[in-house]
């Protein structure tokens, strides 16, 4: 039980900086669910009896232990209630189940590929100069420390330092004018929501060839399943709890006895309702990743950041900010124009993770230094004049 919980908490760990909530349910809290999902159904396979089949009188214990075993491994079929003969086994069977003895590993897979992105996330910006994992942690464990706090916060500015002269070397060289350079965090943040939608619109075709759903079946006889009254349940096509399986044993020369048996699927009873949430999990996250995409478009717009970066200067303890403010001063456009599009995505970065009050500190400090930069370099253009 401890390695279980080890194994959730160095997960927890490994998905701990993301952009927005959304990305937070498909990196923590979609993967969560998955892998306690993978234990419940690991669980009852390996404890409990996940198929149990009904054998001739003749038979016994170890004939029944070899009937469950070849059943669980081969496949079953459906057989409706109403069909009261078992056609030949020459007819291709209809309804054939052999999912179920994937369902770990499938779920195991989907759990992977929602972490995915996130670990995308934070490698890739790393190599553009942004270490995100450490920085978060980094404030997160030294807010009360000033010192450790400051050391945070000129990372941060070196990056945007660094950012502003490339800008800067950059824009002169185009024939035409650009506005708002995206940087080099913004396109990476753009590419890991595409990951994000993709994936859960993937996962969820996947989860549709994988069960052989057909679209009816993800509004009616899925989804309105979990609602259903469960008195009928064994009637369903997807997921049967009561299967017929065919198998052979051969006996000494050409003795051939075949043996068609019915059996049950307790495994199904979980797996209905495992899948069929996750269908319309799957639906819902896809929704939600769109939408989040769309919504960062919109505050990446200079006038969002604009209003932004104007509301958090005025949360600030100095009086001189909030003058500048007032009389729209041309350091604060300058300020923002500096912060650009990567230090925007910081800043909401260190809000999501953190908390509001780490990101109005940050952006004080960037203020006040990008003051006393322009200072310097008034006083040096001065005395080179002179």
């Amino acid at each position: 039980m401890s390695s279980i919980s080890t194994i959730f908490a160095h997960l927890t760990l490994l998905c701990q900086v993301d952009a927005d909530v959304i990305d937070r349910l498909n990196s923590r809290y979609t993967t969560l669910a998955l892998l306690g999902c993978f234990l419940i159904v690991l669980g009852k396979i390996y404890v409990g009896n996940p198929i149990n089949c009904w054998g001739p009188t003749q038979f016994q214990n170890i004939h029944f232990t070899y009937i469950n075993s070849i059943c669980w491994l081969k496949g079953t079929y459906y057989l409706p209630t109403k069909d009261t003969e078992i056609p030949d086994r020459s007819v291709p069977r209809t309804y054939v189940v052999s999912y179920y003895q994937w369902t770990t590993i499938t779920l195991l897979l989907m759990a992977f590929l929602f972490t995915s992105p996130s670990h995308a996330w934070q490698t890739f910006s790393s190599q553009r100069g942004v270490n995100l994992k450490n920085l978060i942690k980094m404030i997160k464990k030294d807010r009360c420390n000033r010192k450790e706090l400051d050391h945070a916060f000129r990372l941060i500015k070196a990056q945007l330092d660094m950012t502003s002269n490339i800008r800067s070397r950059t824009l002169p060289r185009l024939k035409f004018r650009v506005l708002n350079p995206i940087g080099r965090l913004t396109p990476l943040l753009f590419i890991v929501k595409f990951f994000y939608i993709m994936n859960t619109l993937g996962q969820l075709l996947f989860l549709i060839n994988f069960l052989s759903l057909r679209r009816t079946d993800l509004d009616s006889n899925i989804i309105g399943r979990l609602f259903a009254d469960r008195v009928h349940a064994y009637e369903s096509v997807r997921f049967p709890h009561v299967v017929i399986c065919d198998f052979m044993i051969r006996e000494l020369g050409s003795n051939q006895h075949w043996y068609a048996v019915q059996c049950n699927l307790p495994i199904n009873i979980y797996n209905e309702i495992i899948f069929s949430g996750l269908a319309l999990w799957l639906i819902i996250l896809s929704i939600a990743n769109m939408l989040s995409t769309i919504l960062w478009i919109i505050l990446l717009t200079k006038k969002n950041r604009k209003r932004f970066i104007s509301q958090c200067l005025q949360m600030c303890e100095h009086f001189e900010t909030k003058l500048m403010i007032e009389k729209k001063s041309l350091v604060e456009s300058r300020f923002i124009d500096y912060i650009g599009l990567d230090g925007f995505v910081i800043l909401r970065i260190i809000r999501q993770n953190i908390n509001e009050l780490c990101m109005i500190q940050t952006m004080s400090y960037l203020y006040k230094h990008y003051k006393r930069d322009l200072s310097d370099a008034g006083n040096q253009s001065e005395t080179h004049i002179v």
